[in-house]
């Protein structure tokens, strides 16, 4: 297992196994698995967006960043 890019390097100059990475994690169940996963990430990102500019959890009172208040913000 190589822990960065670099110290692979350093390893195949010193006659270890080239890693291919074009052809990394290119299983069928890899690919169904990350696309899977990424698909959740997604729909998690866009369910906590979309919920924030809706005041789904709870309305904003006062200034916030959603409604363009930046400048008014009490830092």
């Amino acid at each position: 297992m190589t822990k960065d890019w670099a110290y692979q390097k350093m390893q195949e100059q010193n006659g270890a196994a080239k890693k291919d990475y074009a052809n990394a994690n290119m299983d069928p169940q890899q690919i169904v698995l990350s696309t899977i996963w990424a698909g959740v990430v997604f729909w998690f990102a866009y369910y906590l967006v979309t919920g924030l500019a809706e005041g789904k959890w709870g309305k904003a009172e006062g200034t916030d960043l959603l409604h363009g208040n930046l400048w008014t913000l009490p830092f």
